[in-house]
């Protein structure tokens, strides 16, 4: 199985989840066109490339030199069986390094992936080590347009762009069995703490891949690295500024932390009470199951031994030549 982020509830049949993946690679593939034309030679990476529905739009394009990562493996190796053996494909770990050179890449994208990422300055820092003085970063994240898809949009909290700042639901799901945690950032937050690595040329809050619509989906924005760039920690990325919305978002962050868990805590609790009921009924059933096959067990019981006495009994035995003779008059 390999993933394509195409949701099975919304697009029920193979021919329709094909199109949908067709489109929004494409349309993903003009936006960062869009934002960072062709020119010959470049050398580009799709970070997060999954079974390549943008990377294949890049394969098109001539004289490139194109390279794929991601996390999941089987995505990887179908795409190796499928893709031009001239671009470059591997799984990479889940945290730093990547096997490539300082300076590498002209371009850089990666849709949906520091949308999952909490800790997100290690790989910032790594994409900027590999591109290349001047070379571009084009990067989706969750925004104001994603909100009402997340657990707390759901639950009709609003988007507050001055106190979400960073924001992380479902801190604790996993890459293996889910699409991992949702992290939610605005804008000014962004600028601050991304622009301390990258210079913040272009923001937009919503419609990434959706050129028809700019009122819903990922944000997105075009970061370069700038010809001099100073030697960075995570930790320097981190570190909070003096901008008051940073305290407000820390304490909001953690009031709606406190209330995924009381909701996820009910929901669970009302899972494992209609879980336990539906035991009870299976239960329930089994036993009237159980009645009825001792039952039925019992009355075959009391036929086997009502034919045995039947045929044991001096009647039977005295009236079988009468029954023969019927046989043979019923063949004949």
């Amino acid at each position: 199985m390999i993933r394509i982020g195409v949701s099975p509830e919304h697009f029920t049949t193979r021919e329709a989840r094909e199109g949908f993946f067709a489109d929004i690679g494409r349309t993903i593939h003009q936006c960062i066109r869009e934002a960072v034309p062709y020119n010959e030679d470049q050398a580009i990476l799709d970070f997060g490339c999954g079974s390549g529905r943008v990377l294949r739009w890049f394969a098109s394009e001539p004289e490139l030199r194109l390279v794929g990562c991601d996390l999941h493996l089987r995505s990887i190796t179908w795409m190796q069986e499928n893709f031009p053996s001239s671009i470059r494909l591997y799984a990479n770990e889940q945290a730093p390094p990547l096997p490539e050179a300082d300076n590498t890449f002209d371009l850089i994208y990666c849709g949906s992936v520091f949308s999952h990422l909490t800790d997100w300055a290690p790989w910032l820092l790594e994409l900027r080590r590999i591109l290349k003085p001047g070379g571009v970063l084009v990067a989706s994240i969750h925004g104001k347009g994603f909100w009402n898809n997340g657990l707390h949009g759901i639950r009709g909290i609003l988007w507050d762009e001055d106190h979400t700042g960073m924001l992380v639901e479902r801190y604790g799901d996993s890459f293996d069995d889910s699409w991992g945690p949702a992290v939610y950032v605005s804008e000014w937050w962004v600028r601050e703490h991304w622009g301390r690595a990258l210079d913040i040329e272009r923001f937009e809050p919503t419609g990434f891949g959706l050129p028809g619509d700019s009122t819903t989906g990922q944000a997105w924005l075009v970061a370069r690295k700038p010809e001099t760039a100073p030697a960075l920690t995570p930790a320097d990325l981190e570190a909070p500024s003096p901008d008051v919305r940073e305290t407000h978002a820390a304490l909001r962050g953690r009031q709606l932390a406190y209330e995924e868990i009381e909701h996820v805590t009910r929901h669970l609790l009302a899972e494992i009470s209609g879980l336990r009921n539906e035991c009870g009924n299976l239960n329930s059933q089994l036993g009237e199951s159980q009645k009825e096959k001792q039952a039925l067990d019992e009355k075959v019981v009391d036929l086997t031994r009502r034919v045995a006495t039947v045929e044991n009994s001096k009647s039977w035995n005295l009236t079988r030549p009468l029954r023969l003779i019927a046989q043979r008059v019923r063949g004949a």
